[in-house]
């Protein structure tokens, strides 16, 4: 399991081997993000054509190797493409303000 965190300047590239209509399971974490007082409002992803949502879950906290993520959303997600880069995006509404965070997943051949 890995959790995307960055600055928000350059977008985060991963590489994926996916199968046509296999899930995969991504995290977005906002914790660094957020203001102490500030609380998540609502949560939407921003998918490219022929990628499906199975399910998402926003705003826990998610701990991997002992380290807790705050504000974490996660998405399900499968497609029928099988090569290129597309982007997900993750815009989440905020008591202070609209934030977007995203990545690139790269799709090689078929599995």
């Amino acid at each position: 399991m890995a959790v995307t965190s960055h600055d928000g300047t350059e977008i985060a590239e991963i590489s994926e081997r996916m199968s046509p209509l296999d899930s995969e399971i991504f995290y977005v974490s906002w914790g660094s993000k957020f203001e102490s007082d500030e609380t998540m409002a609502s949560s939407s992803w921003i998918l490219p054509a022929d990628w499906t949502e199975e399910s998402t879950a926003d705003d826990a906290t998610v701990t991997v190797d002992g380290t807790a993520y705050e504000h974490t959303n996660r998405i399900t997600l499968s497609t029928t493409k099988t090569r290129g880069k597309y982007p997900i995006i993750n815009e989440v509404v905020t008591s202070k303000r609209t934030l977007r965070r995203g990545f690139l997943v790269q799709l090689d051949a078929c599995l």
